[in-house]
């Protein structure tokens, strides 16, 4: 008998903030799980916010075990952005621009250098302050 699928190498681990209290919070999560629709139980809550403490405790002793430069960028590493992710890159013109600085400085020129000097306008255009003008009213007009 042949079965499909990959075979189980068991090289699998849990993430490295994953704690002993992560586990039994987890368990007991697990074991309260409250219907759909209703509010969390009081073991879900715990179990997120164990989580939540156990990720800040791992990320504190990460930053803090940094004592070079190094160590710090192998730390940040992960933050690297996959291709997928990253900004999309602007075309203007033609010319595809991926580097934030020219982004900015190609959309400062197609945006505000669009327009010049004999754009504007010779005087101010004139306003209405005569104290007799009515506004109106949408409900009053309706009646006169």
């Amino acid at each position: 008998m042949h079965a499909a699928g990959t075979p189980n190498r068991e090289k699998g681990h849990s993430a490295p903030w994953w704690t002993e209290d992560c586990r039994v919070a987890y368990k007991r999560h697990i074991q309260e799980k409250s219907d759909y629709g209703q509010s969390p139980s009081e073991a879900t809550r715990a179990f997120l916010a164990t989580v939540r403490k156990a990720k800040r405790t791992y990320w504190q002793q990460r930053i803090d075990g940094c004592n070079n430069d190094k160590d710090l960028y192998k730390l940040v590493g992960w933050h690297k952005l996959s291709f997928d992710q990253r900004d999309t890159p602007l075309v203007i013109e033609g010319r595809t621009i991926t580097a934030p600085l020219e982004k900015a400085e190609a959309l400062r020129e197609a945006i505000l250098d669009r327009f010049s000097a004999e754009d504007d306008l010779l005087e101010p255009p004139p306003l209405d302050n005569d104290p007799q003008t009515r506004l109106r009213n949408n409900q009053s007009d309706r009646h006169d």
